[in-house]
């Protein structure tokens, strides 16, 4: 069977979808082959390839593209670039589409060359996105590096941090006063997440901020102890041993005192034996104890003035003024015992003779001899003396104050 083509249109690769069908021929139409293998036969010339007419998409009608619809695709495209604010690159691929589709309908091409637009037109936004991020990003890290020069923790962070200080301070097992700030910032730097410091932790800059925070709060913690054991035994506030250890945990412990089965032996222990050393290194023997029992002798002979002398110890100081200003004047200062105790234990000291540092060369000599277990035999006994001596102590100042309290009532009936 051979094929013929009644239209040359419909040749192979005419490239129209649009030609006449074809019709197949017979064998008897055909005729014979007009050639064999091996040998050339002479026959008739093979169809002629004629180019496709233009057509419509629906092949109704003819396209004929004219200069003037070029030039006119070619301007509708400037409006549609000025409308979408297109790049001049990108204006001239559209125009080099213009040309390259010259075979497609004209309302074809418009929404191919309408979608092209379109995808330029968003790509030139994520590009200007992409610009403004840049310079966003820029302004982020300049910001990042000031907030992280000005930063401080929180008023909560305060809090917590404060907390966890006069806590650790006070715990039976904390016996290293002077170095609490280092403990307590090796604490923070495990516990971190759990107590929402991270962003404490994250640059050296911050770290050394909340470095100088903690250290504060252990001054201040220190100097909140060191008072409550002072003021306990010196002066007319003397307390007992109980009533000094419910001050010191409503201060300084986490969650206060607790409940009584919560309020552990270890505490008083370990308040008693403060109590006891306070006494010995800065009370007993020293100038201030002197100076106050001084102003008792005084008050018991009654060479005295008037609400002179007592728990009220007298220092006199003439300040005296140049002539041209007026007469000299005198003032009195009054100091308490507990002023003087006080004054004892601060200011500027010999390196290692402070209070607390004082304290920790006491608790690096009992702990070499007795061990940290408060359970231990040896351990339990020391604390236990502690106990007995700090109720001897007690016992003696009760009996200076009836003394002293029988001596104010006679010198009171005496003047009567």
């Amino acid at each position: 069977m051979s094929f013929s083509y009644d239209n040359p249109q419909a040749a192979p690769g005419s490239g129209s979808a649009f030609s006449t069908p074809t019709r197949i021929l017979s064998d008897s139409e055909a005729g014979p082959p007009t050639h064999t293998f091996g040998t050339v036969a002479s026959g008739p010339s093979p169809p002629t390839v004629v180019a496709p007419v233009l057509r419509s998409i629906t092949g109704v009608r003819e396209l004929v593209r004219t200069p003037a619809d070029t030039t006119a695709l070619k301007n509708w495209c400037d409006r549609v670039a000025i409308k979408w604010r297109l790049t001049s690159d990108q204006l001239s691929d559209l125009k080099q589409l213009v040309e390259q589709g010259a075979s497609l309908d004209i309302g074809h091409l418009r929404i191919c060359l309408w979608n092209q637009t379109t995808l330029y037109h968003l790509l030139n936004k994520v590009e200007a996105q992409a610009i403004e991020y840049e310079g966003f990003k820029t302004t982020m890290d300049e910001v990042q590096k000031q907030v992280a020069a000005a930063w401080a923790p929180s008023k909560a962070e305060h809090t917590t941090i404060r907390v966890i200080t006069r806590d650790m301070l006070i715990s039976p097992t904390h016996t290293a006063y002077t170095l609490l700030s280092l403990d307590v910032m090796d604490y923070l730097r495990t516990n971190q997440v759990k107590l929402g410091l991270e962003s404490a932790f994250t640059t050296p800059a911050r770290e050394e901020c909340l470095a100088a925070v903690v250290k504060k709060k252990a001054s201040n913690a220190r100097t909140t102890l060191r008072a409550s054991l002072i003021l306990s035994i010196a002066g007319k506030c003397t307390k007992p041993l109980e009533d000094t250890t419910y001050d010191i945990l409503t201060k300084l412990r986490k969650g206060g005192v607790g409940s009584a089965s919560d309020a552990k032996a270890d505490y008083q222990i370990v308040i008693a034996l403060l109590r006891r050393w306070t006494f010995e290194d800065h009370w007993q023997g020293t100038p201030a104890m002197q100076e106050y029992m001084k102003s008792l002798r005084c008050e018991e002979d009654g060479d005295c003035e008037p609400g002179v002398a007592g728990d009220q110890a007298l220092v006199a100081e003439e300040e005296s003024e140049d002539e041209a200003s007026g007469p000299p004047s005198k003032k009195r200062r009054y100091n308490s015992a507990e002023s003087l105790v006080m004054r004892a234990t601060v200011g500027k000291v010999a390196k290692g003779e402070d209070f607390f540092s004082r304290m920790d060369g006491r608790w690096q000599a009992s702990l070499g001899l007795w061990g940290l277990n408060w359970k231990e035999s040896e351990m339990w006994k020391r604390g236990q003396d502690a106990l007995r001596a700090d109720e001897r102590q007690r016992e003696t100042t009760r009996e200076g104050e009836r003394r002293r309290e029988k001596a104010r009532e006679s010198e009171r009936r005496r003047r009567k």
